[in-house]
């Protein structure tokens, strides 16, 4: 048994697991010397934590243990996810080149490789966090966030649309124009709603390079990548962001109560934080107009 404690955008999370692995992709987010933290309010604290520090700050507490029960549940919920997305890829369209487009899906595999025992254990634990979070006003949210002079942006769209791409090019951009820009995660951050605000905040789910760090900033605004080729920027009314946020945020299933939760804090987002369209290709100039869009007033 692995057992290890992370700090989570201001709740110690005790882990009890089965492999190393799952502890070292958790490693920037490590609380040092893993000391059980005290229950309390949540601390608005940021950074890996140091020895001790869970109970100077007080920071609540969440239990997860990672059992053989709930390893098999995500592996049919991963099971599932991989089917349908298949099927998506290998649907037929009617009519002319049907006979050829059947042709194409034979050839195309009809099972994804079967996930290996760590990534399963790791992609269980998001579920689990995600789970108890909830009471603390976060929901995961589909999307690349980045931090530019304390500001968050996020970047959301279908999967393969260039979210990462888009953040890619305000990290090269952006620094020579005078900005401080640095990545808050590029896959599956956090939302966090509070009484100060909204908040973009880090976690080890962060996407297959692995691009993100330990901590938490204000939301500034979010962005809907569509590609096109020259680069401006559309604000979306506020009526039109419920759908946008509902297919990039995480609704868990479950308790009722907890489906609330995360819908009631979806309609919070839709009412405080701006949205846009990001018309963009992938041309250094996309960072600039994007930027000048979403940071306005």
């Amino acid at each position: 048994m692995v057992e290890f404690t992370m700090e989570l955008a201001g709740v110690a999370i005790q882990v009890e697991c089965n492999y190393e692995e799952t502890k070292r992709r958790c490693r920037d987010f490590l609380a040092e010397g893993g000391s059980p933290a005290k229950n309390g309010s949540p601390a608005e604290h940021s950074g890996p934590a140091e020895s001790g520090s869970l109970e100077e700050h007080s920071l609540p507490v969440e239990h997860v243990i990672i059992t053989p029960e709930l390893l098999e549940e995500e592996r049919a919920i991963t099971q599932e996810t991989q089917r349908r997305e298949l099927s998506q890829s290998t649907a037929q369209p009617q009519g002319e080149g049907q006979s050829q487009n059947s042709a194409q899906s034979r050839d195309l595999p009809q099972t994804h490789a079967p996930m290996r025992d760590e990534l399963v254990e790791f992609s269980a634990l998001h579920r689990a966090v995600a789970e108890r979070l909830v009471k603390y006003g976060m929901i995961v949210f589909h999307s690349s966030a980045i931090c530019v002079d304390g500001d968050g942006f996020l970047f959301t769209a279908k999967s393969g649309t260039g979210k990462s791409t888009h953040a890619r090019i305000w990290r090269e951009v952006l620094p020579g124009l005078g900005h401080e820009v640095r990545m808050v995660n590029d896959d599956k951050p956090f939302l966090k709603c509070t009484e100060e605000g909204i908040f973009v905040c880090g976690s080890p789910w962060n996407g297959k390079h692995r691009l993100g760090e330990n901590m938490q900033v204000p939301v500034r605004a979010i962005g809907l990548i569509c590609r096109d080729e020259r680069n401006y920027v559309k604000p979306i009314p506020e009526q039109d962001t419920w759908l946008t946020l509902m297919r990039q945020a995480h609704i868990l299933r479950g308790e009722s109560s907890r489906v609330e939760a995360c819908l009631a804090m979806l309609g919070r987002v839709s009412k405080e934080v701006p949205m846009y369209e990001i018309h963009c290709n992938m041309e250094p100039e996309a960072a600039t107009v994007a930027y000048e869009g979403l940071s306005r007033r």
